[in-house]
């Protein structure tokens, strides 16, 4: 078995109800998530999608703004819950593939938790 992680980005801005003083400085909230490629999961439909595990989230300040202004006010929550993305949606998400793993099927969860804990 071969487990074949990708990262990705998703622009979640329009999520977070933003204060008008944090979306004066606020350009977009991206939060990152890891999966991997060779799983699928059928979620009472026909379409495959994918299992998304949070790693990050970030605020990307807007021009002229400094990062550490943007830190201050904008109080990001981490990310704790995994999302269901459909597979076709999550293989176009800005992101990059890490290297592929070979294992036993039985090391799965525990391999698939260590890359994820690698990545964060």
């Amino acid at each position: 078995m071969v487990i074949k992680p990708r990262i990705v980005e998703i622009d979640n801005t329009d999520a977070y109800q933003l204060a008008p003083d944090e979306a004066e400085v606020t350009k977009k909230i991206i939060e990152v998530y890891i999966y991997d490629m060779n799983e699928y999961t059928f979620c009472c439909e026909v379409t495959p999608s994918r299992w998304l595990v949070p790693i990050e989230i970030y605020a990307v300040p807007k021009e002229g703004v400094d990062i550490d202004q943007l830190d201050e006010l904008l109080q990001l929550p981490p990310l704790e819950e995994g999302i269901y993305c459909h597979a076709h949606r999550a293989d176009k998400l800005p992101g990059r593939t890490l290297a592929s793993r070979r294992i036993k099927k039985s090391d799965y969860d525990k391999v698939f938790a260590e890359i994820c804990e690698e990545a964060r």
